[in-house]
This record gives structure tokens, C-alpha cells and sequence, in this order.
């Protein structure tokens, strides 16, 4: 969870929003669509758009399926709806977000404004000079976000790459 995540939370419970924190979902894993008893819940055109992604992307799925370890929470859950609550902070605004979000097949249902969430990666991106991403260090000389590489792991050490 975000570290501020914790000030959200005492804000929306005095508000009498009932929040569940660090929240496991079954579909939420570390393995996506390519885990078998997700991705065959799934409709062919979502399918579809997330293995697009992960090519868009320079990810490699045999690594993303094969993954064995980590697990994922949702920040929160607003109960009794079920409705998973994530605290956006600046890992969210990547220009690999923006590359997802450019993919979203057309008509997807969406809990956020699309075009505004597009603009809030656009204004990251202008300050990133200023401000290291969550995509790994800067590259002394080189300009620009981070190598696409960069943007599936932190450290210098080569290993295979999975989304």
C-alpha cells in the first residue's frame, strides 16, 4: 500500500466509508490473464487487448505465466460492494501506463475518466526529469524515460523480463 494510502483511509473511515484494506482478489495475481482460471473467464477480445499489451509493452508472456512467486493486494475494498479501491501515486502515471491505456479496447468499462488519466501520465512524464519514475535509475547521458527494459525491473543485474 501507498504510504500515504494509510491518511486516505482514516479520512474516507470518518466519512463513514467503510474501507477494507491490503485487500487479495483471486483475479488480481502476478501471472494476469495468462493464469489459467482467470484468462479462460475472460472474453477473446480482453484476451486479446492484454496480450497486446504485453507485446506493446516488450514483455515476454512465457515469463509472465511462468512466474511461481510475489503476490498482489488491492489497496483497498469499499464494502459491501466489492469495489476494489486502488490510491493512485506516481508509479501509477508511467508511460507504460499510458501505453496500457492506449490499448484499453474501445468501450471497455472504466471506474476512472480515461482522457484525464491519459493527461495526468503526459504531465508526469514532462516533470520526469525532475522526479525518478518507479522505473529504475537514470542512465547518466541519456535522455528520455528509460529504456523499455527498465520499465520490468530496478536493478542492474540481466535477467528475463516479464509485464
Amino acid at each position: 500500500m501507498a504510504r500515504h494510502a494509510p491518511i486516505f483511509h482514516n479520512i474516507a473511515q470518518a466519512a463513514g466509508i467503510k474501507l477494507r484494506a491490503n485487500v487479495a482478489r483471486p483475479w488480481l495475481t502476478c501471472n494476469g490473464h495468462l493464469k489459467p482460471e482467470i484468462g479462460e473467464q475472460l472474453p477473446a477480445d480482453v484476451v486479446k487487448a492484454l496480450d497486446r499489451i504485453i507485446v506493446a509493452l516488450g514483455g515476454d508472456a512465457e515469463a509472465l505465466a511462468a512466474k511461481t512467486r510475489g503476490s498482489m493486494t488491492a489497496d483497498f475494498l469499499l464494502e459491501p460492494d466489492g469495489v476494489v479501491v486502488e490510491y493512485d501515486e506516481i508509479q501509477h502515471f508511467t508511460t507504460a501506463r499510458g501505453t496500457t491505456l492506449a490499448l484499453y479496447p474501445a468501450g471497455a468499462p472504466l471506474g476512472f475518466d480515461l482522457a484525464a488519466y491519459a493527461q495526468t501520465v503526459k504531465h508526469w512524464r514532462a516533470r520526469r526529469p525532475r522526479i525518478r519514475a518507479q522505473t529504475g535509475p537514470r542512465v547518466p547521458g541519456r535522455r528520455g524515460p528509460p529504456a523499455p527494459a527498465r520499465l520490468f525491473r530496478c536493478s542492474a543485474r540481466p535477467r528475463r523480463t516479464a509485464l
